[in-house]
């Protein structure tokens, strides 16, 4: 395919991210040298799939402005049988199907990429090597403990959030979840954070605003029963999850009188903080491999 074939003229006229990552490939996957191309959902995810492949120095990662662009870009790249050897990553979010339509596509092992950093074997590893000074290993034991309740008194609100989450995605609609603050105010005893008392009333404008679409309350709770009997760090939103844990690192820093190393506000600024060799990261190589070897 060439710079004047008529369907990439028309899509460099196009403002969507997918075809200016679509573009980018075709016109320059025979001169630009790299091993592969790793189309991913947003610029912020690179940070995390570079660190995932830090033994790949010659990807190029292109955003495509969210999933759908890079089911887009996968659809039209195989279509052209110009995808083998490629690399294409998207969140899971509140999927629940498999994924046979994309055989291709990495999804990931939980929510999202952010998912990662708030597993406890992570968090447990992690959060004692960032204080100062460094907890004795009974200290360290606890604040894993600690992390692991913190989940369980969060259990009724992530499993609600993700019921609402899942049942606007299953409508294709969009309810503005992100406005839904579940991490402040809250409740800090002993080594654990809890959501407030009033936590329930959080969600009611997003019910009635899912209401107002046809969906009753009674399915609306089904599903969050559903949710609340499986793991909440397999299921909720990472970005959730991550604020939470942002919330716990600053109640056990001041519980421990203890200085934070360098800077845990962000997701992003914490993934290079992981092991990249961690085994849960393992399945993003695996891929890597297959893919590449595909060639």
């Amino acid at each position: 395919m060439s710079d004047g074939d008529p369907f990439i003229a028309e899509l460099l006229e196009s403002t969507s991210s997918w075809s200016a990552s679509y573009v980018e490939y075709v016109t320059g996957k025979d001169r630009e040298g790299f091993a592969a191309y790793a189309f991913i959902e947003d610029d912020d995810d690179q940070i995390f799939y570079q660190h995932a492949l830090r033994a790949y120095d010659s990807i190029c990662y292109l955003g495509c402005g969210g999933k759908s662009g890079v089911l887009a870009v996968y659809e039209k790249l195989t279509e052209e049988n110009i995808a083998d050897g490629q690399l294409f990553f998207v969140d899971r979010d509140t999927d629940i199907e498999p994924f046979t339509c994309w055989p291709n596509v990495n999804r990931t092992k939980w929510y999202s990429w952010e998912s990662h950093l708030v597993r406890p074997e992570i968090v447990a590893w992690l959060l004692p090597r960032r204080l100062t000074p460094t907890p004795a290993p009974l200290v360290a034991s606890r604040i894993a403990r600690g992390w692991l309740s913190t989940i369980e008194n969060y259990k009724f609100v992530l499993a609600k959030h993700t019921a609402l989450l899942r049942t606007a995605n299953v409508l294709d609609q969009s309810i503005g979840m992100d406005s839904v603050q579940v991490v402040h105010p809250s409740l800090r005893v002993g080594d654990t954070v809890s959501p407030a008392d009033n936590a329930p009333l959080w969600f009611d404008e997003k019910v009635s605003v899912l209401q107002g679409m046809g969906v009753s309350a009674e399915d609306i709770e089904r599903r969050r029963s559903r949710y609340a009997t499986g793991r909440p760090l397999d299921q909720a939103k990472g970005k959730l999850l991550f604020q939470i844990l942002r919330s716990f690192v600053s109640h056990i820093i001041c519980t421990l009188d203890a200085t934070l190393i360098g800077e845990f506000n962000s997701a992003r600024a914490v993934v290079s903080l992981v092991p990249w060799d961690h085994t849960d990261l393992d399945y993003i190589r695996e891929y890597t491999i297959r893919r590449l070897q595909a060639v």
